[in-house]
């Protein structure tokens, strides 16, 4: 088995060390760095490039590399969700919307966590009066 040495990470929270065995042996430390920036781990978790391309028509952009970096952000985030509920081990109950399809099982996950963990307040009737008399001018549009 090859012994794996680390090259310097580059200075983004989203990006870690790559191992020398997976890098070609005349591989400049600039082009190092680049295959780091597109090899992207959460804890171990691999998110492959192929998923981001799929991910990146999600987000419009002013050029690819927001588009790209968009898409991974928000992967790197779906994964943190994914593992946070996997070790708070939230319950996996997929629900099915009006058109009778399912969500998956991620989506489940995820959806599970943030009721969890981030309930929505429900106001009362007296609440939601308060409010509208204080912010009355939000709910009403000047004469015509």
């Amino acid at each position: 088995m090859p012994q794996s040495r680390l090259i310097t990470p580059p200075k983004t929270p989203f990006q870690r060390a790559v191992p020398t065995n997976i890098v070609p042996r005349r591989t400049t430390r600039r082009q190092a760095r680049t295959l780091a920036i597109l090899l992207v781990t959460v804890n171990g978790a691999a998110i492959s490039r192929k998923t981001i391309a799929a991910e990146v028509q999600n987000f419009p952009a002013d050029n690819p590399g927001e588009g790209w970096r968009g898409a991974t952000r928000a992967l790197v985030i779906r994964e943190l969700l994914l593992q946070e509920a996997r070790r708070l081990e939230v319950p996996l109950e997929p629900q099915t919307n009006k058109d009778g399809r399912v969500e998956t099982s991620d989506d489940a996950l995820v959806r599970a966590l943030i009721e969890r963990e981030a309930p929505t307040p429900i106001a009362d009737e007296d609440t939601l009066r308060r409010f509208y008399e204080n912010n009355h001018r939000r709910f009403v549009t000047p004469p015509l």
